[in-house]
């Protein structure tokens, strides 16, 4: 990954200086050794709430009702380190 490319070159280590972590499970294996923390979405629940309410809107029979919010996880990794103090 580019990101931690640049980061090692101008010195800056991950996890120790800076926390790194991707989105949607990309990236989880890098090179050396470094596997990405990342947050994953259930995609198989966004994709069934999406299609669904698709259909009732082509369909006519309702309105969006707002925000959705469909957890997702997280996914260990070695590029992030917690202090203690959040």
């Amino acid at each position: 990954m580019l990101l931690l490319e640049r980061l090692k070159e101008r010195g800056v280590r991950v996890p120790e200086d800076v926390s790194v972590v991707s989105f949607d499970n990309y990236y989880p294996q890098v090179q050396d050794g470094v596997k990405l923390c990342t947050y994953e979405n259930d995609e198989k629940v966004i994709a069934r709430i999406s299609v669904s309410t698709l259909l009732k809107r082509i369909e006519g029979k309702s309105r969006p009702e707002g925000v959705r919010i469909v957890e997702g996880r997280i996914v260990p990794g070695n590029t992030v380190r917690f202090r203690g103090d959040c």
